[in-house]
């Protein structure tokens, strides 16, 4: 969404802060151990957490740059779950067996986008912190649940800032704060309803990566791999569905084809089965198109940064859903002729909106918004297609 002013931009990135889910119930509390923080393909941690993953204090380091168990910990201790008791023991000194709870890091990430105010340049840093809370069994590492939360902070500078602020930015949002925000605090208060069902459930919903047009790609690709873009995006939708939708999620971690997951912590690392899906949500970015249009007498231009994306729902090689949906006018907004704009920047944001709006109609579809948004080949019957989809992947 184009904006007028450096304030208002900056209100993007605060705008992300927190995506959840939960399923309050009045259950009996559920023993869980805590296994401390974990993070997911940790041997690729250069590439997915290169910032977070210096503050795993693994056994015999001198843990120089902080320690996450530590700030996840002081955060627990503050925690108060209504249906879970949750164990700091070691699950294996009396216990052969049991539910193990644990933060999984998935990916960090950390977007710049080149601002103009008042006729000087500002760079916005939007940081993000992709966590999974997850439930698995101790003995057999069955998967029970995943829920996703993303906690984003953003700060302005006068210039990009170099490795030693980012990392500083990154601990504080896990270690202090950002802004007001901490991880491990929004996370327990946030999931403080939080029941499990440990039986096998039918319902397991995942969010596949993102599939990436060609005309998209080559926009993108002058700022990001999309191979790394991609798999951000469809973490970003997971977030905003399971907010909508209060639902737990298979966690999305940019490889389809995989049913283990590694989770590495400080003293031990876990294989995590993963359960096939019962319902894929797929996304697919379909368009970038920019519009510009000079005011009268030339002293202004109207610039919209449309998008369309399309989301198909499968259950079990059965399409249940399939629309594509387009921002256009929403997208626009008035600037001078002289400003320049970042419209990388602007299209993901734009994308971004259009996703939350998306991601509400899983938990509370309305004709209004696909009268507004949907394409017009697929309005027809769309609204009864959603109230299945909901039904039956997010009714419990």
């Amino acid at each position: 969404m184009l904006r007028k002013n450096w304030s208002t931009l900056l209100s993007i990135g605060l705008g992300l802060i927190v995506w959840f889910g939960h399923n309050p119930s009045e259950a009996s509390p559920q023993k869980v151990y805590w296994a401390g923080v974990g993070f997911v393909s940790y041997d690729n941690r250069d590439k997915l957490f290169p910032n977070l993953s210096r503050l795993l204090c693994k056994s015999g380091t001198n843990c120089t740059d902080g320690n996450i168990d530590v700030y996840a910990k002081e955060q627990l201790d503050k925690a108060n779950f209504q249906n879970l008791s949750v164990s700091r023991e070691f699950i294996g000194t009396r216990e052969s067996e049991g539910v193990i709870m644990a933060p999984m890091v998935v990916r960090e990430s950390l977007n710049i986008n080149e601002v103009e105010v008042d006729e000087k340049i500002f760079y916005i840093h939007k940081f993000r912190v992709f966590v999974n809370l997850t439930f698995f069994e101790f003995d057999t590492k069955r998967f029970i649940s995943s829920l996703p939360i993303i906690v984003a902070c953003a700060k302005t500078f006068e210039k990009p800032i170099g490795p030693r602020e980012k990392f500083d930015i990154f601990k504080s949002m896990v270690g202090s704060r950002c802004g007001k925000t901490n991880l491990f605090e929004v996370m327990f208060e946030k999931t403080k309803n939080i029941t499990l069902d440990l039986e096998a459930t039918d319902k397991y919903v995942r969010v596949n990566t993102a599939a990436v047009s060609d005309q998209v790609k080559k926009i993108i690709s002058q700022r990001y791999t999309v191979a790394d873009w991609a798999p951000q995006v469809s973490q970003i939708f997971e977030g905003f569905l399971a907010n909508a939708t209060n639902a737990p999620f298979i966690p999305s971690v940019g490889d389809e084809n995989l049913d283990v997951v590694q989770a590495t912590f400080k003293d031990a690392s876990y294989v995590i089965k993963l359960p096939p899906p019962s319902f894929e949500i797929i996304p697919d970015v379909i368009l970038f198109k920019k519009f510009e249009k000079l005011s009268k007498y030339k002293k202004s231009r109207t610039v919209c940064h449309a998008v369309k994306a399309k989301v198909s729902v499968m259950q079990e090689g059965d399409k249940l859903l399939g629309a594509a949906f387009a921002r256009t006018k929403e997208s626009c907004g008035i600037v001078r002729v002289s400003t320049k704009l970042d419209s990388i920047s602007y299209f993901q944001e734009s994308l971004f909106s259009l996703l939350v709006g998306l991601a509400k109609q899983f938990g509370n579809p309305t004709q209004e918004y696909i009268d507004a948004y949907a394409g017009k080949a697929d309005k027809p019957g769309l609204l009864p297609k959603f109230k299945k989809v909901k039904d039956e992947a997010f009714t419990y």
